[in-house]
């Protein structure tokens, strides 16, 4: 009877059913991908950002800030109820079961609210572009090609001898950015009917503290870019942010989008930041990949000047525990299929290659 009384009671909890939820979803949707795609991402996470369009995207603020209260004044209430017991074994109890509950709940939304897009195509497989063969000439080419775009972008908003500032960046920036990108969703048929925000998230530089300059909050449906991070990057993180609200897990993939967007706005600030994100991946592969070991690619001077504005920038804000967080979250993006960990970032400049080769360019 006893063990009858724990799964009756067990079946009637909410907590369990979120974590039947979870292993059950992912399961079903890691081993049919197709499903996971229409079903979850052209399905229910539609539906999802339907209700957000109507709801948090008025807020005139991040709705993280909400959601963070909310899950304080629980714990709050949490730990009164903890002092007020006296039993030390009911103490350890409550403490076990409400960390537990915590955890079930934010993973549980976490994948309900986003995290099963993990399980679906990903953007190179639905737009079916395929491997192109990178080589030196390749990379020297786009190299040559992308340095031209970024004079010819910069001297049409700023003269070579000043520095960018935020007064440079356009009012409506978010609102271009994702005008721009919900058309080129419409160009490779995929879902784009949707208003994904990205907000700025203060204090200033509690992103970068960490080595991110802008995150997707799942709980929140909203995307955030640091307030401290350097202007002229800021419409390149709100482009790469704004693919993750469209449904787009991968780092490389979101860089890609990113670009791709910034690179088609009308605003020359807009093209000239996605352009240098671009750029600097193309650097350090270059580097990496074809110059003698202690040596430096010559960068032109005044988009090596920018670079070091932007440095600077996050220079302001040093890392915690840069190491730490490096193996965290390359260990998340490998549990969830993405290979390649951090590396995955850099994975734009292959991509960009294929694109380029590809029917939809």
């Amino acid at each position: 009877m006893e063990l009858k009384s724990i799964l009756y009671r067990g079946l009637r909890s909410t907590y369990v059913w979120i974590v039947i939820l979870v292993v059950l979803g992912n399961a079903v949707f890691s081993s049919f991908p197709d499903l996971s795609t229409r079903f979850y991402t052209d399905g229910f996470y539609q539906l999802l950002r339907f209700v957000y369009d109507y709801t948090i995207a008025f807020l005139p603020f991040p709705f993280i800030y909400i959601a963070i209260g909310f899950v304080l004044i629980k714990i709050f209430n949490w730990l009164f109820a903890f002092r007020r017991m006296e039993n030390l074994f009911l103490k350890l109890k409550h403490f076990a079961i409400g960390v537990l509950r915590l955890v079930i709940a934010l993973v549980g939304a976490f994948y309900l609210l986003w995290g099963f897009n993990y399980n679906s195509y990903n953007l190179k497989q639905r737009l079916q572009l395929e491997e192109q063969k990178i080589d030196r000439d390749y990379i020297e080419d786009q190299l040559g090609e992308i340095e031209s775009a970024l004079l010819i972008a910069r001297k049409s908003f700023i003269a070579d001898d000043k520095l960018i500032t935020a007064t440079i960046i356009p009012l409506d920036m978010e609102k271009e950015i994702r005008t721009v990108q919900k058309e080129l969703l419409s160009h490779w048929k995929l879902p784009n009917r949707k208003r994904v925000r990205v907000r700025k998230l203060k204090p200033d530089g509690f992103l970068l503290r960490f080595s991110t300059a802008g995150i997707y909050i799942p709980h929140a449906l909203e995307g955030h870019i640091d307030g401290g991070l350097h202007p002229i990057q800021w419409p390149a993180t709100m482009a790469h942010e704004m693919g993750h609200g469209y449904g787009i897990t991968d780092e490389g993939e979101c860089n890609f989008i990113g670009y791709i967007t910034c690179i088609k706005s009308e605003e020359p600030v807009i093209q000239y930041s996605g352009l240098l994100m671009y750029y600097r991946y193309l650097v350090n592969n270059y580097q990496r990949g074809f110059m003698p070991q202690g040596t430096a690619y010559e960068i032109p001077t005044v988009i090596q000047r920018d670079i070091m504005d932007c440095r600077k920038y996050a220079d302001r804000y040093p890392d915690i525990l840069p190491a730490a967080r490096d193996i965290i979250y390359d260990q998340y993006l490998k549990s969830h299929g993405i290979k390649e960990g951090l590396d995955s970032y850099s994975t734009i400049v292959q991509m960009i290659a294929d694109y380029n080769r590809s029917e939809f360019n």
